[in-house]
């Protein structure tokens, strides 16, 4: 074990990569380097997510920086957080086989962690899993909270929802809390894995569901608010999740000496109305369809109330230890709402629960004065609404809605009578929805409400005809044709809205033929080319829920240039979400509503092959402008380092003590850094251009400038068709490509779940040698099958010179499912005939707190290929060394000087609160011998070395957004011991701050000598404004070694300042 000072240079983080489906973020990290991972911290939420990795392959040139920090560039509703790499100051010292004996000098494998943090202090993330590659590392954020206020939904029924907590597993009834009554299951399929979701809900907007998520985040911290789909409200309103309510409701009995009080809505209309609860005159709760409020209550008189405009009360006299059922329906056809109550016998209120029918307990029930009612859903589109009189309607309606009757209906609201113009009737919601869109541009104030039988009945006593559709002239058809040509509704002539009574409508002139659409308002227009843009730009990227959100946005405002094509794409986001009969009813009503043109056309294609016997693939996507839609961003950073390094040393000869000192300026560089991404996205075309380099200037004497470009590359995806290319210096790591390169990769999904790779090129390492070396390699990715597995197979081969370097074959298989992951890689070299790599890493979670992990690694250190017989050669030409050696002895030679290196771990880890972990694991691993090759001496193997480690981790102790670690380390070798103790806290302060503290102390012990490492460090830093960050630290580490015959003391002091620009 070792203490390091900060060192600068080399990226590891390459790239961040943020998609989303069905409301989840998934983030990708891609690094430049392989890492192997170890663990994260916290398991399940909170802001600031700590990953540990292991750097698995370092160039020998490279050292690589102490902290780096990447801002992730992501789109609604994932708010923005950053990826900040630092190194751990604990690592272990293995020996630099590349070196001569005489020249070896300890090089350091250093643990590091990730934070993942986010720049909203008051947004939370729930980690829903880790997928562990060998090569990357792919981070499933569950679900992030809106960090912008969405709008609220059109409709008057209510689409928002809190949802409390997500999970692989079915979610069972004991995980759902008995007092939280008008909680609901959902179940969602994303990224190909069955998601299971506990709601609370319904709430007419996102502010009334925010209020409601802060009474529940001290329970779950990481509660979200969720707009739902029109498809899982109405299951939630017919029952189809309610047994989670009614299991809640079975399982609840009363608290010691109190009764318990328990008020439960039954299934007849009107549906819709949510009724409020007081009991002795405090509000606990409300009743929606299916839902609960279970009270306990001191024993005596309780008065219970429910209605808001007009209440009901009941008064009942209770007993401890006894509960009592309360049926609460809504009276048919009561506006407002009124409510009625009816006390009923425990073991009948406890059948119905269990039976989940309430028509039966009002059958049995004596005291129920209504009959049941009928269970049909009825839906009715009010249309217009006035105080004195009704509204007169605006004009014909569609033709898909002309068997459909307009009706009036007078009602009081707050005291005063409202006179309203309605629509119906419909048989589902999803009908009602489609048909309101049909009526916005008319009625802009149209809602949706659920309506029972009585009133079906009722109003074919107030019957209002509708207007009579006009033919359109032709003449006046084709001058409306010149137009622009974007949507219209299916309306084909309306007239300004009568003074007089409702009666049938005459239109003195003709109007447009649907397929001209007319300009909206500049604020319309303004707002529906943002969405259409924001739209198209979910489509590149394949986030079809986002896209039909949008979408359906631009739909709902008055008609624009945007509507035709938002018709169409809307049609093409639910195909490819495989939502056939979605689709085409999309398409159907696209072409109803424009006739003739290019688009119809490539529209009818669609729907003909939607109704072809066998699934055609979408292989182009709806038309868009002529415009490119280019962003660009990046970091600019400078950080100037400085050290110096004391030396006192005392040496004993006999009785005579001599001492020296002397100090030295080891570090005193600037280094700086740039970081460009430019991308333009067009239709199904995603071009990307990626520059990141930096320079290092050297300030100490002799010292040498130096340049290192990690990537160049242009990048092209097309989502319609699934391919994708990478040209330029690129970082490698996939397919069997060992390090950076300068080339071409290429990738095509030839079918959903199989991707074939291609890539060649030549390595670009910072060390090079004087040898011309190429690869050429092709994969194959593999899945996700079965749920749970996936994988990947490749061939690669290299030369160098002229002759093989490196041939290999190689393959991964990954398995993930909730409690359980394991990932095997394999790399056979079938020119050496040598097992190169053979990784098998596994966790296992026993419980929602403990869980326990397995590593196995054996591998050639560095990977075996003949350019390894040029270690420690001061001819670096494979060229030249064939003059004097035949390829047989390079072989040999490249054998004899690469050793191999064995490892296995395995650790234990326990969440003993949300706040703290504490975990340990036992490391063994040994390196081994390399015999005498050339000028190189042998080298001793290390042996077996056993590395003992216990760490506790905290978050959010201090202030909510902070992290703790305090670790103590052994390690027993045959040449020494070592002790560590490690303490490190970053602290996120409101106002924009951020500090970091590090204590360590290291204690080793040899057969000649002794060694002692402390010292503290500390980095504050300072975000000014959205872009800047301001950087400073300071470093102190005393060593002291002692040996028989002398003892050096050396103090080092070392600092840093910077700045860092984020664009």
């Amino acid at each position: 074990l070792c203490v390091l000072a900060p060192v600068v240079s080399a990226q590891l983080l390459d790239d961040i990569e943020v998609r989303t489906e069905r409301g989840v973020a998934e983030m990708r990290l891609q690094f430049s380097a392989p890492v192997r991972y170890i663990k994260h911290f916290p398991a399940d939420q909170g802001e600031l997510l700590k990953i540990y990795l292991q750097v698995l392959q370092l160039d020998p040139s490279e050292e690589r920086a102490a902290h780096e920090y990447k801002h992730a560039q992501t789109v609604s509703p994932v708010p923005p957080f950053r990826v900040i790499y630092t190194t751990a100051r604990n690592c272990f010292a293995v020996p630099d086989l590349r070196k001569p004996k005489s020249q070896n000098r300890r090089r350091y494998r250093a643990d590091l962690f990730l934070l993942i943090e986010h720049s909203t202090t008051n947004l939370s993330f729930c980690i829903m899993w880790l997928r562990v590659l060998f090569l990357s590392l792919a981070l499933g954020i569950a679900s992030f909270a809106r960090a912008e206020t969405p709008p609220a939904a059109a409709d008057a029924l209510p689409r928002f929802a809190v949802t409390l907590f997500s999970s692989f597993d079915p979610i069972p009834d004991e995980r759902v809390p008995a007092d939280l009554p008008n909680a609901y299951r959902a179940q969602a399929t994303v990224f190909g894995k069955n998601v299971y979701y506990l709601r609370v809900g319904f709430y007419p907007g996102v502010a009334e569901a925010s209020e409601a998520r802060k009474t529940f985040a001290a329970r779950y911290p990481g509660a979200f608010v969720s707009e739902i789909s029109g498809d899982e409200y109405s299951a939630a309103r017919r029952g189809r999740e309610a047994a989670v309510t009614r299991a809640a409701a079975l399982r609840a009995t009363p608290s010691p000496g109190m009764a318990l009080v328990i008020l439960f809505r039954g299934e007849r209309e009107p549906v819709s109305a949510t009724v409020p609860v007081s009991i002795n005159g405090k509000r606990v709760g409300q009743l929606d369809l299916q839902g609960f409020v279970i009270q306990s209550v001191a024993p005596g008189t309780v008065m219970l109330n429910t209605g808001d405009q007009i209440r009901t009360s009941l008064a009942i006299e209770v007993a401890a230890n006894q509960s009592y059922f309360i049926w609460v329906e809504a009276v048919p056809g009561s506006q407002p709402v009124r409510t009625e109550m009816r006390l009923v016998s425990e073991a009948a209120g406890r059948r119905a629960l269990r039976q989940g029918a309430a028509e039966e307990l009002l059958a049995t029930t004596p005291a129920a004065a209504a009959p049941a009612a009928s269970r049909e859903e009825i839906y009715s589109i009010t249309l217009a609404s006035d105080p004195a009189r009704t509204p007169p309607p605006a004009g014909p309606l569609p033709k898909t809605l002309a068997d459909k009757q307009l009706y009036a209906l007078a009602s009081e609201q707050n005291g005063k009578t409202a006179n309203t113009l309605n629509l119906g009737f419909f048989p589902s919601l999803s009908a009602a929805t489609e048909a309101r869109r049909l009526l916005l541009p008319e009625y802009p104030k149209a809602s949706i409400r659920a309506v029972t039988p009585s009133e079906r009945e009722a109003s074919a006593a107030s019957l209002i005809k509708a207007p009579e559709r006009i033919a359109v002239a032709p003449a006046a058809a084709a001058g409306a044709a010149a137009g622009a040509a974007a949507g219209a509704t299916d309306i084909a002539a309306a007239a300004a809205p009568s003074s007089g009574p409702p009666s049938t409508v005459s239109p003195e002139r003709p109007l447009p033929a649907p397929v001209v659409a007319v300009a909206g308002t500049p604020a319309v227009e303004a707002e529906a080319t943002s969405l259409l843009d924001r739209a198209r730009d979910a489509l590149t990227r394949g986030d079809n829920i986002v896209a039909i959100q949008l979408l359906d946005q631009i739909l709902r405002l008055p008609p624009n240039r945007q509507s035709q094509e938002a018709q169409e794409l809307i049609g093409v986001a639910h195909e490819r979400l495989g939502e056939k009969t979605r689709a085409k009813r999309e398409y159907e009503l696209y072409l109803k509503l424009y006739a003739t043109g290019p688009g119809p056309d490539r529209v009818r294609q669609r729907l003909a092959n939607l109704d072809a016997p066998a699934e055609t693939p979408d292989l182009k996507t709806a038309s868009r402008r002529n415009r490119d839609i280019t962003t660009a961003y990046g970091s600019w950073s400078q950080y100037y380092y400085n050290g110096a390094t004391k030396t006192d040393t005392t040496t004993q000869v006999g009785p005579i003590q001599n001492q020296s000192s002397f100090t030295a300026t080891d570090q005193n560089s600037l280094i700086s850094s740039i970081d460009l991404n430019g991308r333009m996205r067009r239709g199904d075309y995603d071009n990307r251009v990626v520059l990141r380099d930096t320079y290092s200037l050297n300030f100490l004497k002799n010292g040498d400038d130096t340049n290192r470009l990690y990537s160049a590359y242009y990048e092209l995806r097309n989502s319609a068709y699934e391919y994708g290319a990478r040209l330029g210096r690129q970082p490698g790591n996939a397919g069997g490509v060992l390090s950076r390169f300068d080339g071409l990769s290429a990738g095509y999904n030839f079918l959903p779940k199989w991707r074939a790779n291609i890539v060649a090129g030549t390595p670009a390492d910072y060390n090079p040698i004087n040898s011309d070396r190429v690869f050429w390699g092709t994969s194959l990715n593999i899945g996700t099958f079965a749920e749970h597995w996936n994988g990947s197979v490749y061939y690669i081969h290299q030369t160098i010179d002229g002759i093989t370097d490196r041939e290999a074959v190689g393959a991964e298989l990954r398995y993930f499912d909730p409690k359980r992951s394991l990932m095997a890689l394999t790399d056979y070299d079938l020119y050496f005939a040598t097992l190169n790599i053979f990784m098998l890493q596994g966790t296992w979670q026993f419980t929602d707190a403990t869980n326990a992990n397995l590593l196995l690694d054996h591998r050639m250190a560095p990977p075996l290929q003949i350019s390894n017989a040029l270690i420690g050669e001061t001819d670096t030409s494979i060229k030249s060394q064939l003059q004097t050696k035949s390829e047989e002895q390079l072989k040999q030679q490249a054998e004899d000087r690469t050793p191999k290196s064995d490892l296995a771990m395995v650790g234990l880890t326990h969440n003993f609160t949300k706040k703290w972990q504490l975990g340990g694991d036992v490391k063994l691993y040994k390196i081994s011998a390399t015999p005498a090759s050339g000028a190189l001496p042998a080298n001793p193997g290390t042996g077996n070395v056993l590395i003992y480690t216990v760490q506790g981790i905290g978050t959010g102790v201090m202030t909510g957004r902070d992290i703790s670690v305090l670790s103590f380390s052994y390690l027993d070798s045959k040449s020494y011991t070592g002790k560590s103790v490690s303490f490190s806290n970053r602290l996120l302060i409101k106002g924009n701050w951020t500090t970091d503290l590090g204590l360590r102390y290291y204690v080793q012990e040899e057969e000649l000598r002794d060694m002692t490492i402390w010292g503290p460090t500390l980095r504050v830093s300072y975000r000014w404004g959205e872009r800047t960050t301001l950087e400073a630290e300071y470093g102190l580490e005393k060593t002291n070694i002692t040996s028989a015959t002398d003892t050096q003391d050396l103090t080092r002091n070392y600092f840093s300042l910077g700045y860092r620009l984020d664009f």
